[in-house]
């Protein structure tokens, strides 16, 4: 359906894809090479960042995992038994790397004016209609607000400086806008979270992308109905996965695993909480199409249901190793799983 319109988020959801892939076989080279690692890790480093440098700037949304991956990387330097088991090194450049692709997305980001639309749509929609919202900002300094009534929405991506009655609103706007919003935010978690919360089911109720629709009569209804078994319309989707990532790390903790299987689960929790946390910023970062701005979100995190249960399945069938792995996670695995590997008699 995507390929009928070009646009942004056809760009994230492959980018993502190959993020996601690289994410796994990335986590799964630093579990094998331990403290010493190999030259192909970091070579596949460097593909891995280029992919998430591409992905993060498809989407204003998705550099924010890229922030999660930067903080949690920075957080596992002060785990005793993350640098004993790893390269501290690996660690600190990939922790430099996301925090710095954070900073620059965001810097690039405010030095243009692209932020401004989505500030004026969620002071048309959240801030104007509630006076104890609307006092705050004009505490701050906001000016007469009346006139956004009618521009909103409507500046599109040019602004024009001219226009005598908002003239104040964009200026002020460009000088205080880009932080403020999230300042309120921050002095107002209840709020933030609450109303996420409310709204977070309406990003589930498509899965299709909301422009150009195709001519139904040449596409196969069949073909909708699988997409929507695929893709499931549903929040539900959320605490399905959370429940299968719990279990799954009650599995890791009261029963042995090797260090493989670890950085796999922390892979999939990873991107799970990130994607959620994509979808507080959809939520937050524009009031007016929602399920657009969201579908960067909600479809990894419906395709992620899959692919855990695949994980799940491959990894309850056939154990957690196979002939194929590479020697260093089977040894960890036997060391791991002594019951099931006597020595007696022979090696």
């Amino acid at each position: 359906d995507w390929d009928r319109v070009v646009q942004s988020e056809s760009l994230s959801f492959s980018m993502w894809a190959l993020t996601f892939a690289l994410s796994i076989e990335f986590v799964a080279r630093i579990a094998r090479d331990k403290k010493n690692i190999r030259w192909s890790t970091w070579l596949l480093f460097v593909l891995w960042g280029m992919t998430l440098v591409s992905w993060g700037f498809s989407r204003d949304t998705n550099v924010y995992m890229i922030l999660l991956i930067g903080v949690s990387c920075t957080l596992a330097l002060v785990i005793p038994a993350a640098r004993r088991s790893t390269s501290v090194h690996l660690f600190l450049v990939v922790a430099l790397f996301c925090l710095a692709v954070f900073g620059l997305q965001n810097s690039l980001l405010y030095r243009s004016d692209r932020w401004m639309n989505s500030f004026f749509n969620n002071l048309y929609m959240r801030i104007l209609p509630y006076p104890e919202r609307e006092a705050w900002f004009i505490k701050r300094g906001l000016p007469t607000p009346e006139p956004l009534y009618k521009y909103a929405n409507l500046l599109g991506g040019s602004y024009d400086y001219d226009r005598a009655e908002i003239a104040d609103l964009i200026v002020w706007t460009a000088e205080n806008g880009s932080g403020l919003y999230t300042q309120y935010l921050l002095t107002h978690p209840g709020w933030a979270l609450s109303h996420a919360w409310k709204v977070a089911r309406i990003p589930f109720i498509e899965n299709l992308q909301p422009y150009s629709k195709p001519d139904y009569e040449f596409v196969s209804p069949y073909v909708y109905s699988i997409g929507d078994v695929l893709h499931p319309k549903t929040s539900v989707v959320v605490w399905v996965q959370l429940a299968m990532l719990l279990g799954w790390a009650g599995l890791v903790v009261f029963k042995p695993s090797n260090q493989h299987q670890r950085g796999i689960l922390i892979v999939f929790s990873l991107f799970f909480v990130g994607e959620l946390g994509m979808l507080f910023v959809s939520i937050h970062g524009d009031a007016l199409g929602l399920i657009r701005h969201a579908l960067v979100s909600v479809m990894p995190l419906r395709l992620n249901l899959w692919l855990l249960a695949v994980w799940l399945l491959d990894t309850n069938l056939y154990g957690e190793v196979s002939i194929n792995d590479p020697p260093a996670v089977i040894l960890d695995h036997i060391h791991a799983n002594p019951q099931r590997f006597p020595t007696s008699g022979s090696k």
